[in-house]
């Protein structure tokens, strides 16, 4: 049954980039948040009592679930931002509970990953200034320093022993692919709009939560492959 909604909701993600392609945003209200609904129905289905870590993915599922809706209104932006700032928070700990002993390999990612967000946030807040949007620098500078400790974390999955190699690979790719949604839709809304507008980065960001949670679910043994 998790298969069935994991196929309905990758079925669903690509009906949803044709319609933003096409800007029909009467059925995005529909569609987008339909996306989030079936993957928490896959994990429920998996899991209906979300044993162990798996209550964490599912806070982070539904709280992406909110930021996407209100991300579907303008002036709601920051209450978007909000709700996935707490579904970066549930994702970390989900990556990284039971806390165990930093890896010393995890040292370069984490300088090259903070480095990289200080380049882009140095960039962004620029922009924020040039359209006097000074009131977001906050925000997003705190939004900057929780995502990059959840592609840390992602990518940490790697090199922990309680993390199936299949399943860590899944998050930490998932991971990527949630920090790269991030930051073009940030780079599309505050300073260029990009060529696919915002196609390329819900690509990235339904690929990103699909990945994510096949991982989990792979972690805890819910998903198979013979």
């Amino acid at each position: 049954m998790s298969l069935v909604f994991l196929s309905l909701a990758f079925l669903l993600a690509v009906s949803h980039w044709f319609i933003v392609y096409k800007n029909w945003y009467k059925a995005e209200l529909f569609f987008k948040p339909a996306v989030m609904l079936a993957l928490f129905l896959a994990l429920l289905a998996a899991s209906p009592r979300l044993e162990a870590g798996l209550a964490l993915f599912a806070a982070a599922i539904l709280f992406s679930l909110l930021g996407d809706v209100f991300l579907l209104f303008p002036r709601r932006f920051n209450l978007g931002l909000a709700m996935f700032l707490l579904a970066h928070i549930f994702y970390i700990l989900a990556f990284t509970l039971p806390v165990l002993v930093p890896h010393p390999l995890v040292l370069l990612p984490t300088a090259f990953i903070f480095l990289l967000a200080a380049w882009f946030y140095r960039r962004l807040q620029t922009s924020l200034l040039e359209k006097g949007l000074r009131r977001l620098q906050a925000p997003l500078l705190a939004y900057s320093v929780v995502l990059s400790l959840m592609l840390l974390a992602g990518l940490a999955t790697l090199l922990r022993s309680d993390w199936p190699l299949p399943a860590a690979l899944l998050v930490a790719a998932g991971a990527l692919l949630f920090s790269a949604s991030d930051g073009l839709l940030a780079w599309n809304k505050f300073v260029r709009p990009l060529r696919t507008r915002r196609v390329g980065y819900m690509i990235a960001y339904h690929l990103a939560q699909i990945a994510i949670l096949v991982g989990a679910l792979w972690r805890y043994g819910h998903f198979y492959v013979s």
